[in-house]
């Protein structure tokens, strides 16, 4: 798998891997990250194609994942740190 760019966010840092025929896309954010991937069809098949892919309802879905992510991490955290000795 080999970098093959990144999309610019002023939020996220989207990173764009490929191998073989398989996109790969990770978005990070603070101390999260996610990463998806698709084959590549008709439709996704440049990087350019994959910028427009990543739009603002998709964007606006991984916020919303990572407040998922945050939540349940934050949750397990305070239940470890509650349990007694």
């Amino acid at each position: 798998m080999r970098v093959v760019g990144e999309i610019p966010h002023p939020v996220y840092k989207i990173t764009l891997f490929l191998y073989q025929d398989r996109w790969t896309i990770q978005i990070a954010n603070g101390p999260y990250q996610f990463r998806t991937s698709m084959m590549q069809v008709a439709g996704l098949e440049s990087i350019e194609e994959i910028h427009q892919f990543i739009n603002e309802p998709f964007l606006l879905q991984a916020r919303d994942l990572f407040a998922q992510i945050h939540q349940m991490t934050q949750g397990r955290v305070t239940e470890i740190i509650a349990i007694p000795d």
